[in-house]
């Protein structure tokens, strides 16, 4: 019996007499063969079972809750208690399970938030303090001895958010904030007035 990262192969070995009268043939055959005699019987995630899991399937896509950061706990059990060995690869990468000649595979992937809100806007480095999410247009007055353009930033209220900021033109003019969701599925777009009349904001 060969360890298990060995090919299943049947050798010949003949034997032949000195004077050439007579020969024979052996035939050998090797196996492979799990060390530790288990096989994987199931595998949870988190304490949640892989319902899909059957011994013969080798790789699962696994999707983790948006904002996950590292992965659940992985648990395995097998037909004789053996346990087999994990290497992890993180919360967007490949998991490997092995027992003896068997590896079985897990490609976790984090779902992408489709959440296109900012968490704040500041003009000049100023908070609009009257900041809501869910409002996209807002008044930002100056002091009237002002003459140069003030710089809009946005601050994302999640990772992989697309933020693109349209300064205005002008000391009283507009400025354009695109924001795009994770998964590109929802934009949202905020307006920054940079209204005369209404001087001094701060």
């Amino acid at each position: 019996e060969l360890p298990a990262s060995s090919l299943t192969k049947t050798y010949k070995l003949i034997a032949a007499a000195e004077d050439g009268s007579a020969t024979n043939t052996y035939s050998i055959k090797f196996s492979v063969s799990s060390e530790s005699g288990a096989t994987l019987t199931g595998i949870t995630i988190g304490g949640q079972p892989l319902t899909q899991f059957n011994s013969t399937t080798l790789e699962y896509n696994y999707e983790l809750p948006t904002g996950t950061t590292s992965l659940p706990e992985i648990v395995c059990t097998t037909s004789n208690g053996t346990q087999p060995q994990i290497i992890t690869g993180g919360v967007n990468g490949d998991t490997r399970i092995i027992l003896g000649a068997m590896t079985y595979v897990l490609h976790f992937t984090v779902v992408a938030s489709s959440n296109a809100q900012l968490a704040g806007i500041q003009v000049g480095g100023i908070d609009i303090v009257d900041f809501v999410a869910d409002n996209y247009s807002y008044t930002f007055g100056l002091p009237y001895e002002t003459t140069k353009v003030p710089v809009v930033s946005a601050l994302p209220s999640e990772s992989g958010q697309t933020v693109n900021v349209i300064q205005a033109s002008t000391v009283t003019g507009v400025a354009t904030i695109y924001v795009v969701s994770a998964d590109h599925k929802v934009n949202n777009q905020y307006t920054i007035d940079m209204n005369d009349d209404i001087r001094y904001n701060y």
